[in-house]
């Protein structure tokens, strides 16, 4: 999801203090093709990845990964978030 906001005369020093996190609503069963693909576009292998299913009821599901694992991670009830940035580095 994105937004027009953004912040200006950002210096990016390293991958992981790139500002990018990308939320896939419903991001489908296959969470193998979607990783592949965000790699493609340059995301690290090892950027922390959460899927969030049915978020703020009270059978919320949550499972952590890296983008390079995502594919072992099996679907959740709908809805699903899946989340990938390195702000869910210490979650």
């Amino acid at each position: 999801l994105t937004t027009g906001h953004h912040a200006q005369n950002v210096e990016q020093k390293s991958e992981e203090s790139a500002p990018a996190t990308r939320v896939a609503y419903m991001p489908g069963r296959n969470m193998g093709s979607i990783a592949e693909e965000w790699m493609a576009d340059g995301l690290s292998a090892s950027m922390p990845c959460a899927l969030v299913s049915r978020a703020s009821l009270p059978d919320q599901q949550i499972r952590h990964s890296t983008l390079g694992e995502l594919k072992k991670i099996d679907p959740l009830p709908a809805p699903e978030l899946l989340v990938a940035g390195w702000t869910l580095r210490h979650s």
